[in-house]
């Protein structure tokens, strides 16, 4: 995936780039000749949003900001948001970690940590924060000539080097920005799962076409009786066709059997009587249930009461009543597949080939 990292900063930019070497991480630089941004957040989380923001304004694509510092306990805690700008912004990183260390010596307190705090903006526009924090010492004089900033004078827990004397591998990999970006890492592996939840179907040819759509988007199907037929019935098969094989589908007693198994805010129902289309909705980088009704009456209103806020419809002409229901589920699942950029979809043709079209040309 190709993410914008929100920072002109050239090492920073190569640090991350083996850090997330599984994604394409392009510098906002090349959106932005001179991307300088205020920074006056009261907080790690509040200085990283506003670079992110500011990033995704710009190229509208997912992005991603850190914000970082050094904690000392000798100075409350200190210069925490204020690291880079910490006894003035013009002054050599040396002198800075200098007075650190002599504030230390002086207090004869050398407790310290290091904050890493990730904002992520997804496509759609969610923000998340992935926050590490790195407990450590303050050295007794600044060591190594391995790193920048405040590595040479900080000592991780259980550890006798400096950030400064580790080689990179282990510097990148214990360090508070190693830590964050794994956490974020972890979060970008997720996949998202699909659900199609067909509350009390009766067709079973809709049903077997629904089969056929969540094997082929790897979409998980939930069946929620009474169903109107058997699942072994010949006319759903036949709409599924050999896609059955290929599919992951439950089967519940009744909707509480359904929810107490699969607990999640992220519910949506489609019902005449929603009031806005799926396109309206941002999904959110988490499992995601789209819920359909019976064929003659749709989803038992009292179950949409407490929802109403994630019903949507299906816009169409005032006279006409529905749609087919195989058909509304393929629309929703493929507008939250649009939204991710069809993730892990081919957009090629496997079976023949891809060049399939222009060869059989050719051959004419």
């Amino acid at each position: 995936m190709k993410i914008v990292f929100a920072s002109t900063n050239y090492h920073k930019c190569n640090q991350m780039n083996k850090l997330l070497q599984n994604h394409e991480v392009i510098s906002i630089s090349e959106y932005c000749d001179n991307f300088d941004v205020v920074e006056n957040g009261d907080s790690y989380e509040e200085n990283a949003l506003i670079k992110a923001r500011a990033a995704f304004k710009l190229c509208q694509m997912p992005v991603f900001a850190d914000d970082s510092g050094i904690n000392v306990a000798a100075l409350d805690n200190g210069p925490g948001i204020l690291s880079a700008r910490f006894i003035g912004k013009n002054v050599s990183q040396e002198l800075k970690n200098e007075t650190i260390i002599k504030i230390c010596h002086e207090k004869n307190i050398f407790d310290a940590s290091f904050t890493c705090v990730i904002a992520y903006i997804d496509q759609n526009g969610q923000e998340y924060i992935f926050r590490y924090d790195l407990p450590g010492t303050i050295a007794q004089v600044a060591r190594g000539n391995d790193g920048f900033g405040y590595n040479p004078i900080f000592i991780p827990e259980n550890e006798t080097l400096t950030m400064a004397e580790m080689d990179e591998d282990k510097m990148v990999a214990l360090s508070h920005r190693g830590k964050a970006i794994a956490l974020f890492l972890d979060f970008l592996a997720k996949k998202r799962q699909i659900h199609v939840v067909l509350y009390e179907p009766e067709i079973p040819q809709n049903t077997g076409n629904i089969m056929r759509t969540c094997a082929a988007t790897g979409s998980k199907l939930h069946l929620i009786k009474p169903l109107g037929f058997q699942l072994d019935e010949a006319r759903m098969r036949r709409s599924g066709m050999d896609y059955i094989d290929q599919l992951t589908y439950q089967v519940y007693e009744n909707w509480e059997d359904f929810t107490k198994q699969n607990p999640s805010d992220n519910y949506y129902f489609l019902t005449r009587y929603g009031k806005k289309a799926p396109s309206e909705f941002n999904y959110p980088n988490d499992d995601i249930y789209f819920v359909l009704g019976k064929e003659s009456t749709g989803i038992d209103k009292t179950i949409l009461r407490n929802h109403l806020n994630n019903c949507m419809r299906l816009p169409m002409k005032p006279e006409a009543r529905s749609l087919n229901l195989s058909n509304c589920a393929a629309i929703i699942v493929y507008e939250a597949l649009r939204q991710n950029n069809y993730e892990d979809l081919s957009f090629t043709e496997v079976l023949k080939g891809e060049n399939f079209l222009e060869e059989s040309f050719n051959e004419e």
